[in-house]
């Protein structure tokens, strides 16, 4: 029997954890001083997609989390930290 192994690119996180994350990464992006378009220069990902992001309605992997968390500077998990 083989095992399936998923990697951190397929890994998604749930829908109340993406709009916990658009909160915290917006709040950290505009915090840095940086623009959405800063964003899309660095890691490559399209306003559309960032956009949708921020918004909560992006279906979001780890990876895509990561790499944006990386951007703001800001350790992952403290854009899943429940909101107030």
């Amino acid at each position: 029997m083989s095992r399936s192994v998923l990697t951190e690119q397929q890994v998604k996180i749930g829908e109340q954890q993406c709009k916990i994350f658009a909160v915290r990464f917006r709040e950290a992006r505009t915090k840095v001083g940086l623009t959405q378009r800063d964003v899309t220069k660095k890691t490559g990902i399209t306003q559309s997609i960032l956009s949708k992001v921020e918004n909560g309605t992006q279906n979001l992997t780890i990876h895509r989390a990561s790499v944006l968390a990386d951007v703001v500077g800001v350790p992952l998990y403290q854009l899943f930290m429940p909101l107030p």
